[in-house]
């Protein structure tokens, strides 16, 4: 299994979260950093992959609007693919 781990207070962007899926994931070449490059990866994986979410407030502010359209991304990449789980930790 490959866990990512997104954590608010390590993450200051989106180019942060692509770079913690780049680090966790074997992606493949000429990949882009975008939501829909991120969830084809997500929906063609193999092997069981855990996304887990820390300090998920201070991943909202991070990332403004995008935290909603990453999360919707994230739940719709677990409903296709079984092999993707979504945990989000309980906050502090």
């Amino acid at each position: 299994m490959k866990d990512i781990i997104l954590d608010g207070r390590q993450l200051r962007g989106m180019e942060d979260v692509h770079v913690a899926f780049r680090n966790g994931l074997e992606m493949p070449e000429g990949c882009g950093f975008n939501l829909d490059a991120l969830f084809d990866v997500l929906t063609d994986q193999r092997e069981t992959v855990a996304v887990v979410i820390r300090n998920r407030q201070e991943l909202a502010l991070a990332l403004g609007k995008r935290y909603a359209r990453l999360m919707r991304m994230l739940k719709d990449a677990s409903e296709e693919n079984e092999r993707v789980l979504l945990s989000i930790d309980r906050e502090e």
